[in-house]
């Protein structure tokens, strides 16, 4: 189970399922104590939208941003990711809201309670490693942030020059009753496609210097 620095602040929520890690996770190149304070911070933010109690939860998976996608938002890129959810069931937020909730300074907690500055600096973090995030939420019905971070290309790299190396061919097969194999000829590869054929003109000159020695 993953865990961060400060996550003794997360006392107040009443139920915290872990981190649900998919298996073979991809690697990212990020800074890690930036990560574990965005995390913090949107764990923090879950716990004061859920003044009651309520349910966080942290998952993590390999995704795909496709074309289709990518569409929509010129800033992001097509291609593989891993992806680190954060979701609670507290009181959401309004569509006016989330227009600002990733502006420096903006904050709907009372006075003394927020900065204002944890989900830009969220932000900023995922944005500076290259990915993407985005936030959904309702009133009385929870919020959801995803942050899409790029997988590493070192390790993109070796995972395709894995896939275009090609399979060794087989082995050629014995004949286990069969003898040696015959020495290689000098002249071809050992048999008798390997050799040239007779000149008939070559014969044929033989042939008159025999006759000839014959009748001396």
């Amino acid at each position: 189970m993953w865990t961060c620095a400060g996550s003794g602040d997360l006392a107040a929520v009443g139920r915290f399922d872990g981190v649900r890690r998919s298996p073979r996770l991809w690697t990212v190149e990020i800074d890690q104590n930036q990560l574990e304070s965005a995390i913090l911070n949107l764990a923090v933010n879950a716990r004061d939208a859920m003044p009651s109690g309520g349910k966080l939860t942290i998952e993590t998976q390999n995704t795909f941003l496709d074309e289709s996608y990518t569409a929509t938002d010129a800033e992001v890129r097509a291609g593989q990711y891993v992806a680190i959810c954060v979701s609670d069931s507290g009181t959401g937020m309004s569509k006016e809201t989330l227009a600002k909730v990733f502006e420096p300074f903006f904050t709907t907690k009372e006075l003394g309670r927020g900065t204002g500055l944890g989900l830009s600096m969220v932000y900023g973090f995922v944005k500076q490693s290259g990915g993407h995030v985005t936030i959904y939420s309702e009133e009385g019905d929870g919020t959801t942030v995803k942050l899409y971070l790029p997988r590493h290309q070192a390790e993109l790299q070796t995972a395709d020059e894995v896939a275009e190396v090609p399979a060794s061919p087989p082995a050629p097969q014995l004949d286990q009753g069969a003898g040696p194999e015959p020495a290689p000829s000098a002249l071809g590869a050992g048999s008798a496609a390997g050799l040239a054929p007779p000149d008939p003109h070559l014969q044929s000159d033989r042939r008159r210097r025999a006759d000839a020695a014959g009748e001396a």
